[in-house]
């Protein structure tokens, strides 16, 4: 390995009527591998329907669960936003004041990694996304994470994105949602989509991409060398 080569953790959902105790059985292993940190692709949580009476209650009962599976954990967890995390409105302002911005970036070992909130897509971040790409551009490699794999149904809403990423010549982008694996990739960018993490599934296996897993990326100056891990093999 070289010697700026280090490896990290990738989660996935787990949402819509999640399996109890395999987020944290997700933890418990990740924090096996040593990962440097553990990335999420949104879906942490169920939500709420805002207009239910008790709402908020329901919302800081369903964050406080999150939280406790996090326990196991003493690599730093990355929070990204799905639509099951952020609906409009109340947990919008949710979000705000528990994590921030919906969308951020950091640098790791001269590696920039950005989070986008796929939810909402904006003038505000296309701006924000352009001008963070050119103040790195010289950075070892790029890891965009999402929620949505939009560039799987090509939604419109993903053209600026993708117009703002021509030419970026070392960079993978990770995304969930549709509980099912999927690999592609356009030219020189790996676009990897995750299954789940104790979300909604009918486990049918891999060849359905249907298992509860994770992904183990080590990352190298020659691009990640990614391991999908199903969870019962950890």
């Amino acid at each position: 390995q070289g010697a700026r080569d280090f490896h990290f953790v990738v989660v996935s959902d787990n949402s819509g009527r999640p399996r109890p105790g395999v987020y944290r059985e997700a933890m418990e292993k990740a924090e096996l591998l040593q990962p440097a940190f553990v990335m999420s692709v949104g879906d942490m949580i169920d939500g709420v329907n805002a207009e239910r009476e008790g709402a908020p209650a329901l919302l800081k009962k369903q964050w406080d669960e999150f939280m406790t599976y996090l326990e196991p954990l003493k690599a730093p967890f990355v929070f990204v936003p799905g639509n099951h995390d952020m609906r409009e409105g109340l947990q919008e302002e949710d979000w705000a004041k528990r994590f921030g911005p919906g969308y951020y970036s950091f640098l790791y070992q001269d590696m920039l990694f950005l989070v986008l909130d796929s939810n909402n897509y904006d003038d505000a971040q296309f701006a924000w996304l352009e001008e963070t790409l050119k103040k790195h551009a010289d950075v070892r490699w790029t890891y965009l994470f999402q929620h949505h794999p939009f560039w799987i149904s090509n939604r419109p809403t993903w053209g600026p994105v993708a117009k703002l990423l021509e030419g970026r010549e070392k960079l993978t982008v990770f995304g969930g949602h549709i509980h099912n694996y999927a690999y592609t990739s356009h030219g020189n960018i790996q676009y990897v989509t995750l299954a789940t993490t104790g979300g909604s599934s009918q486990l049918r296996g891999r060849r359905y991409g249907e298992m509860d897993h994770l992904m183990m990326v080590t990352a190298t100056d020659a691009g990640p060398v990614m391991a999908g891990i199903e969870l019962e093999g950890i």
